[in-house]
């Protein structure tokens, strides 16, 4: 497991600073991301990722090339908004979002999923919901199988799916609210396709790797020949280089990417 954090993302600035690493001093702004001495803590050995980190890990990811023109990655702020507001309320910040025509959506799931906004400590486990609009299809990946996760995931999943689908309901003379996940998109449990985690506090890490890794393969289809038969995803997909020692590694990189950016913009 790891402990989600409360220290959110959401204050935003286009320019990256660096300042001394303390508890709660600014290290780095990277787009709408902010990072504190707090948050960077997180990523040294045996300490659960914070929801920061992940949010600027993902708008790290989808700034990378063309990324922002056919993936999102979700900060975990928006998706804790998602799925704690009230139905009618999401559905419209989903449609917000723009993901309509989008071709990857990723988001960071936690056990606190759905409970009241104000309670943003609540949550002890990281996992990773994936929407691919090729295959019509959510996919569901946690390196800890028996973790409480997947139903957060569902839910989210329809929620997220309901709101892609306003436009596609108001066409039709419908309200969305009156689709199930099930009458829109399918979702596949990709759980015994995750790595599994080793450890008690890896959860996020792993959820950075696993995003890292299936963007790439998502951005390697689009590379392919039009005319290429594509299998499906989860056959193409390969996680077996997110071992123990990876995330391990990947927790350096990640602090050292931080540091990097801070220190280019100082």
């Amino acid at each position: 497991y790891g402990m989600k954090s409360s220290h959110r993302s959401g204050e935003s600035g286009s320019a990256m600073e660096e300042e001394v690493d303390d508890d709660g001093t600014k290290v780095l702004s990277f787009g709408d991301i902010l990072l504190r001495g707090r948050d960077v803590s997180s990523l040294r050995s045996r300490n659960w990722l914070n929801d920061s980190i992940l949010s600027f890990y993902f708008e790290w990811l989808g700034t990378r090339g063309q990324r922002g023109d056919w993936a999102r990655l979700l900060h975990t702020s928006a998706v804790q908004l998602v799925s704690s507001l009230p139905e009618p309320d999401a559905r419209a910040v989903v449609q917000s979002m723009g993901l309509a025509s989008t071709e990857l959506v990723l988001a960071a799931v936690n056990d606190s999923a759905g409970e009241p906004f104000a309670q943003p400590e609540a949550g002890s486990h990281w996992s990773l919901l994936v929407f691919l609009r090729s295959e019509n299809k959510f996919f569901h990946f946690d390196s800890l199988p028996q973790s409480p996760n997947q139903r957060h995931a569902v839910s989210l999943a329809g929620r997220l799916a309901r709101g892609m689908a306003v436009d596609q309901a108001q066409e039709a003379g419908r309200d969305s609210s009156s689709f199930s996940l099930q009458d829109l998109f399918s979702f596949q449990d990709a759980r015994d396709k995750a790595p599994r985690q080793a450890n008690g506090h890896d959860c996020g890490v792993y959820v950075l790797a696993m995003a890292a890794a299936i963007i790439a393969a998502v951005e390697e289809t689009h590379r392919q020949d039009q005319e290429h038969e594509r299998r499906p995803f989860l056959s193409r997909l390969d996680l077996n280089g997110i071992t123990p020692e990876r995330v391990g590694a990947m927790r350096t990189e990640v602090l050292d990417l931080i540091h990097a950016l801070a220190a280019t913009a100082s």
